[in-house]
């Protein structure tokens, strides 16, 4: 207890053979490995302990920036006990591949295909497949060609307007169940077309520099820099890339910080400018007429997976300002991560 301190940092907790078995931040790095040994009832902090060897620790300026080391950490050492480890890998994206007047819509966990146009990633096939039944269903009511399947992409509004009426029309001819299972899948998609335009902006931005209670944070393309060093400029992703499974945590955790109305932040410098922040995505809400002349909103469709939107890190990151403590643990209570149905919703982070 003598060496750990109370300000921010990301703890290493290394097993007897020196393997990184767990990474989490904190505020009180003492009060929490103390909580360790004494109140958190984690089913597998026990396990933990067995062949707990050392603790070290990094020590971070902000809460922030401790939360994108620890997801860096934890994707580059996959900590059997942090459950992140072993969701982001799952991550899965729809890819649109278009011939001329023809196209396909398809699942894949894999985006390296450069002839393709890819949207997600998603946090599981599941989620994927529901985005790409709506995607379907709308790329039929606008009898759409595949370049104009590409366009509608780029007009989130005029692309899932169908599904809206549609989704109305059932509900007014009380198909509630039809009516759920396409507000669904609508809403999947809607949120991976919103999170796929607010990465597309953080990445188009190029070097940006925020100034944040004081101090200046470095963004290259999305990520944040430590140090002074700046990137090769060679190797900035391309306008529609894919985004990368192993960064889309990250990217989603800068721009929820940057969507929180902090007023001691500012942006002093964007390379292409920012646009910021984007118009949210529309909600999808099925109100069920009564008998006493109101309403209720419509259950989630039993044929929804039961998955939450938002990936664990920024679904804690969203709560996360310069100043704000961070949320206790590192698999927090949002276990999949992006693109899935989010019934019980967060501040955005890039669906």
């Amino acid at each position: 207890g003598q060496r750990l301190r109370t300000r921010n940092r990301v703890a290493r907790i290394a097993g007897v053979h020196g393997t990184i078995i767990y990474v989490g931040k904190a505020t009180n790095l003492r009060a929490r490995v103390r909580s360790y040994f004494s109140t958190d009832d984690r089913r597998k902090i026990g396990p933990m302990l067995e062949i707990l060897h050392r603790i070290d620790h990094i020590e971070c300026a902000t809460a922030f920036e401790a939360a994108v080391l620890e997801i860096r950490l934890i994707q580059r050492e996959l900590p059997r006990f942090n459950r992140q480890a072993k969701l982001w890998t799952q991550y899965a994206y729809i890819r649109i591949s278009v011939s001329g007047p023809k196209f396909a819509i398809s699942t894949t966990r894999d985006a390296n295909l450069a002839e393709a146009r890819y949207l997600g990633p998603f946090s599981s096939l599941v989620a994927a497949r529901m985005a790409a039944a709506a995607l379907n269903e709308t790329a039929a009511c606008h009898n759409a060609d595949g370049p104009g399947l590409l366009r509608l992409l780029e007009r989130p509004d005029s692309l899932l307007a169908p599904l809206v009426e549609r989704m109305q029309r059932l509900a007014s001819a009380e198909a509630f169940e039809q009516a759920a299972l396409l507000r669904d899948r609508a809403a999947t998609l809607a949120r991976a077309l919103h999170r796929q335009r607010v990465v597309s902006s953080l990445r188009d931005a190029g070097w940006m520099e925020v100034e944040s209670d004081g101090r200046i944070l470095r963004i290259d393309h999305g990520r944040i820099r430590f140090g002074d060093g700046r990137a090769d400029p060679t190797r900035a992703p391309a306008r529609d890339a894919p985004i990368p499974r192993n960064l889309v945590d990250e990217l989603s955790l800068v721009a929820a910080w940057l969507g929180r109305r902090n007023p001691t932040s500012r942006i002093r410098h964007a390379d292409a400018g920012l646009s910021w922040p984007l118009h949210a995505p529309p909600r999808f809400e099925i109100r069920q007429p009564r008998s006493d002349g109101t309403d209720k909103q419509l259950e989630r469709s039993p044929s929804a997976p039961p998955v939450p939107y938002a990936p664990s890190a920024a679904r804690r990151a969203a709560r996360v300002s310069p100043t704000a403590r961070p949320a206790r643990g590192s698999d927090g209570r949002g276990r999949r991560g992006p693109g899935a149905p989010n019934h019980h919703r967060s501040p955005a982070a890039p669906t």
